[in-house]
This record gives structure tokens, C-alpha cells and sequence, in this order.
């Protein structure tokens, strides 16, 4: 009877190793599980817009828009490819639109930088002159070509030989952006070169914008 007091009486002191090594377990399989299933670290911005750098709007007449929509005017007289940056939350470089003329046709494709980002509402737009831009179109915007896709000029611009590149998308990201230490790197238009790009375009801006 004694031995068997004494066993039983080690095997209620092992019981809460043994219950506790497979706790353990189980914990660990479910802390995997968690980190597999969550989301990666950094600040998400959701819902932001990309636009091209080039001239806001509302500094080029206050009554269309308040928001930071951007225009840049693009040759479309002659054959080539223009690369045009753009730029998300109106602070990060964020890819570029390729405007390729072929003929009588031309392609805006855009290029987003390869990082923690969901791509979600596309709206690209070119316009043959400023009167194209009403407040109410800038209130709503809705694209007239897609990504990739080739337009006629003669239909669509009534052959222009220049015109008004308007981009509204939108994109939801994390930073950092390329990993848990690089992020995007800042956009500030007040740089010289950034000045000079838009002083070139500027004769060009200013002949559209009297159409």
C-alpha cells in the first residue's frame, strides 16, 4: 500500500511536465501559423493617389480643384517613347508612365515599382487642351484609355501634336516599402532639377493651355 502511495504520488507531480510539454507544442505550431498569417511590418497608407509630376492644377487655376492633381503636357507629334514620373500621396517616387507615339497611335503604360503594394483603381486620361478640364470632370474623374492599350490620335484627339497627360490612380502600400528597412524615397518638387524639368515644359504647357 505504501508503494503505491508514493506512486501515485509521483505521478501527480509529473502530470504538469507532461501537460505542459504538449501545451508547448501547441503553442508553438500556433505562434507559426500567426506569424505566416500576419500582415508585414511598417505603416500602411491606403487608398492613396498616383499622378504624374508635373504641374497641380489648383496652382494653374484655383476654381477647377483643390486637390494635388497633377497635368504634364506630352509630344505627340513624332515617334518615341517619353518616360514620365510619377509620384503617390503627392511625397513618394513611385514608377513612371510611358508614353510611346507610334504613328497615329499612342500607348500609356504604366510601371509601378516591384513592393508591398496593391494596386487598385486606374484612371489615365489625355486631353488636346485645357478647356478639357472642367471642375465637374475633376470631381469624378474617369480615364480614357487603359494601361497598355494603344489609342487612335485622329479619333481620340482630333490629331493633336500635343496634349495634357492626366493620371488619377490609386494604390494602397506599406512603409517601408521594398523591405522592413528600405522604403520609398522621397519626392520634393522644389529641387533645381525638378525645376528645370518643368521650366522645358512649360512653353508647351502654356500653348495647351490656350485651347
Amino acid at each position: 500500500m505504501r508503494r503505491a502511495a508514493l506512486f501515485l504520488a509521483l505521478l501527480v507531480m509529473l502530470l504538469p511536465c507532461l501537460a505542459s510539454a504538449v501545451t508547448e507544442d501547441q503553442v508553438s505550431e500556433a505562434a507559426l501559423e500567426a506569424i505566416q498569417d500576419s500582415p508585414p511590418a511598417g505603416k500602411r497608407f491606403d487608398h492613396n493617389t498616383v499622378s504624374v509630376v508635373g504641374f497641380p492644377i489648383k496652382e494653374l487655376d484655383r476654381h477647377l480643384t483643390g486637390k494635388w492633381y497633377c497635368v504634364l503636357p506630352v509630344d505627340l507629334s513624332r515617334d518615341g517613347t517619353e518616360r514620365v514620373q510619377l509620384a503617390v500621396a503627392n511625397q513618394y517616387y513611385f514608377g513612371y508612365a510611358y508614353v510611346t507615339v507610334e504613328g497615329d497611335e499612342v500607348t500609356v503604360t504604366i510601371a509601378y515599382p516591384n513592393g508591398r503594394m496593391t494596386a487598385e483603381e486606374e484612371c489615365i486620361a489625355l486631353f488636346a487642351g485645357w478647356s478639357d478640364l472642367t471642375a465637374e470632370y475633376l470631381e469624378d474623374p474617369v480615364g480614357n484609355m487603359v494601361s497598355g492599350a494603344p489609342v487612335s490620335i485622329t479619333e481620340s484627339l482630333d490629331g493633336a501634336e500635343e496634349a495634357l497627360l492626366f493620371i488619377r490612380n490609386t494604390v494602397s502600400f506599406r512603409q517601408p516599402f521594398y523591405s522592413d528597412r528600405v522604403k520609398l524615397r522621397r519626392w520634393w518638387r522644389g529641387t533645381e532639377d525638378w525645376k528645370a524639368y518643368l521650366a522645358e515644359k512649360r512653353e508647351l504647357l502654356n500653348r495647351l493651355m490656350e485651347r
